[in-house]
């Protein structure tokens, strides 16, 4: 139950993260913008950061999680993202994830897919051009206490590299 219930948070971040989509910069100040160029003064307790490379057809810009990551609280993911070219149906994912040292899955998952069956706010193909999505999960109360590591590398339908991020989360109580 646990495993399934933290799978559908990952798949659901996934979908998103995979699609290039992660965040949009809030005017609220209750609000946390991480972007490859904008410095933060807040400590979140997730962090993000690409893999990938300058010929990637997807392009994130930022991503956004409006509160801090909780068990048992519902977390509001945007991300922003520009598609270099159009993105097609069969466009996949390879994701690991870590939790501490110790890696609880690697599985592959089609893109589209998981956007569709977790109501993601976009529909392949998905057209060049700059893209905004926001997507809310619950995560699950029975979130263990420790840092997760969840690395996605996304490609095309053609095997070119669609994008790739490192995702952290750490759920440990810090004082």
């Amino acid at each position: 139950m646990l495993l399934t219930r933290l799978t559908f948070f990952l798949n659901a971040i996934i979908a998103a993260t995979s699609l290039g989509v992660l965040g949009l910069v809030f005017n609220r100040q209750d609000e946390l913008v991480l972007s490859s160029s904008m410095p933060t003064s807040a400590e979140p307790n997730w962090s993000w950061e690409s893999c990938g490379s300058s010929h990637d057809l997807i392009k994130i810009e930022s991503i956004t999680i409006a509160d801090e990551l909780a068990p048992g609280e519902k977390a509001t993911i945007t991300l922003k993202f520009t598609a270099q070219k159009t993105v097609e149906s069969g466009a996949y994912a390879y994701v690991t994830v870590k939790a501490g040292q110790v890696q609880i899955m690697k599985k592959e998952f089609d893109i589209c897919e998981q956007a569709q069956n977790h109501g993601v706010a976009i529909k392949c193909p998905i057209a060049p051009g700059a893209h905004t999505i926001r997507h809310t999960v619950e995560l699950p109360k029975e979130v263990p206490p420790v840092p997760f590591d969840v690395n996605i590398a996304g490609y095309s339908v053609d095997i070119e590299d669609l994008t790739c991020l490192s995702l952290k989360a750490d759920f440990r109580k810090h004082k």
